[in-house]
């Protein structure tokens, strides 16, 4: 029975998918690496959410090591809809997905009290090796890929002037290092919201 869940309706007992569920409540939960095939999911359910309301929209992360190439769109999307955006970190954000979690609404960037948050320099697919012109070619576009999420992020984390040098070597912050850092607005405590 995975993702499903049974509720009781009207005395019957009816089937119901989790996460048609949880995009009812305006809810969105992103898990493992993001491929291609997923950030084009979240965009779109991020863009039709919007485009139905301006209430909270709550996206729960758990995930590590993403392309840059899949969490950019899922930025852009957050950045040009209306709708706050309360992102919720529960297990890691590491490498690009924290960008996802530094991109929620300020007042609205959460992580429970054991998450994992990893700041990293951006990562991407391995470069086709065909010959010298096209190495090259994909070098120059990684390192755009780079100074675009880092610029990104540093805003995000109002670090414009430091996160350069902030990233040289990877982070790896508990959830009172990431507020203090700006990728989080404040912890979530057991048993509250």
């Amino acid at each position: 029975m995975n993702n499903i869940i049974l509720e009781n309706v009207i005395s019957n007992e009816m089937p119901s998918d989790i996460f048609q569920k949880m995009y009812a409540e305006r809810t969105i939960f992103i898990s493992d690496i993001i491929s291609d095939e997923v950030a084009s999911g979240i965009v779109a359910t991020l863009l039709l959410m919007d485009s139905k309301s301006d209430d909270k929209i709550t996206i729960f992360l758990n995930s590590e090591f993403s392309l840059i190439q899949n969490v950019m769109p899922i930025y852009d999307a957050m950045r040009i809809t209306r709708s706050p955006k309360s992102v919720i970190c529960m297990g890691s954000a590491i490498g690009e997905s924290a960008l996802i979690l530094a991109a929620g609404t300020k007042g609205l960037r959460f992580s429970t009290p054991n998450a994992l948050i990893g700041l990293t320099k951006a990562s991407f697919d391995n470069p086709m090796y065909s010959d010298l012109t096209n190495v090259k070619i994909e070098l120059d576009q990684m390192k755009k890929y780079n100074k675009m999420y880092t610029k990104e992020l540093g805003i995000c984390c109002n670090r414009s002037k430091t996160i350069e040098k902030d990233l040289e070597k990877p982070l790896f912050l508990n959830p009172k290092e990431a507020k203090k850092f700006g990728v989080i607005d404040d912890i979530i405590k057991h048993g509250k919201s």
